[in-house]
């Protein structure tokens, strides 16, 4: 073994720790929605442990949010400034989306058209996009919803959250519920129909579908300090928004209709930052400097 790679830090980072220490070869951590979002922000006996381990090793962080977070934490702890350089490696999208990627577009008509993809769940907010979109709000613009949802039926919460949004989905006109779609093809006839992607997840790592969007030239709408936010200014490719903030996601949909073609193009543009090539690189590259450093905790 060369160098060793554990995929988060609380738990599999414990046994890469052990091993890293028992046969002397560098380990790699990346760091994940539950390493921040629930075991340092919930756990704080946890705390000095994580930033132990992200400061004595190479550490890949999965977006720029939660690399801006451990470094303001590192700084406030003055447990001192990292030994070694961190990379930020997003997740890759399949090479499906890369190689289908689309035309940018243009809005045609007065009908704006908003894709929402992802599981019911409370942590997807799907309340946050009624809220947004269950009135018409701009003038000479009518919004059309439609939400791709994944259930897992074994999740009593989940359940709940589902049967609670299509309760209130059957009130309005302009928002309609679909089924799961599993194939790619089925899934790209989605999002080249659609005019913006909007998923304002409180919690998220990257979220693939965001790239996915992109690569069909949709805008999309995105969380503040989550998942994507970090890799390009606002206005780039969409924006990120406060998940509570109605007024403030209206306004950054308004910005993006304003200036849709220019925002269309750069989605295109930028998508093989997030390609399995551009990635596996990235990687490569940074497993050879650890051997190359051998840098052991």
């Amino acid at each position: 073994i060369d160098v060793i790679h554990s995929h988060t830090v609380h738990s599999n980072g414990s046994i890469g720790s052990w091993l890293s220490k028992r046969l002397k070869v560098p380990l790699v951590l990346s760091i994940r929605n539950v390493d921040i979002n629930t075991v340092y922000k919930n756990l704080f006996f946890y705390r000095k442990m994580i930033l132990r381990r992200i400061t004595s090793n190479k550490t890949i962080f999965i977006n720029m949010a939660y690399f801006d977070f451990i470094n303001k934490e590192i700084k406030i702890k003055n447990i001192g400034k990292e030994k070694n350089k961190s990379e930020v490696i997003p997740n890759s999208i399949n090479s499906y989306w890369i190689k289908n990627k689309y035309h940018p577009k243009q809005l045609k008509s007065n009908v704006v058209n908003v894709l929402f993809v992802g599981e019911y769940t409370p942590n997807k907010n799907i309340d946050f996009l009624l809220d947004v979109f269950e009135t018409q709000w701009l003038k000479d613009l009518m919004f059309n919803v439609q939400i791709i949802g994944s259930l897992d039926t074994g999740l009593k919460d989940n359940c709940q959250y589902h049967a609670h949004i299509k309760s209130r989905v059957k009130r309005l006109d302009n928002i309609k519920l679909l089924e799961k779609v599993t194939e790619k093809e089925a899934l790209l006839k989605y999002y080249r129909n659609s005019d913006i992607f909007f998923m304002t997840s409180f919690y998220e790592t990257f979220g693939l579908v965001y790239a996915e969007a992109m690569s069909q030239g949709l805008p999309i709408i995105y969380t503040e300090g989550q998942g994507i936010d970090g890799f390009y200014e606002e206005g780039d490719v969409g924006f990120p928004v406060d998940p509570t903030n109605v007024e403030q996601a209206r306004s950054c949909v308004g910005y993006v209709v304003d200036n849709y073609q220019k925002i269309s193009q750069n989605c295109i543009s930028f998508v093989d930052d997030f390609s399995k090539e551009v990635n596996i690189n990235k990687l490569v590259n940074t497993y050879t400097k650890c051997k190359r450093k051998q840098i052991v905790i």
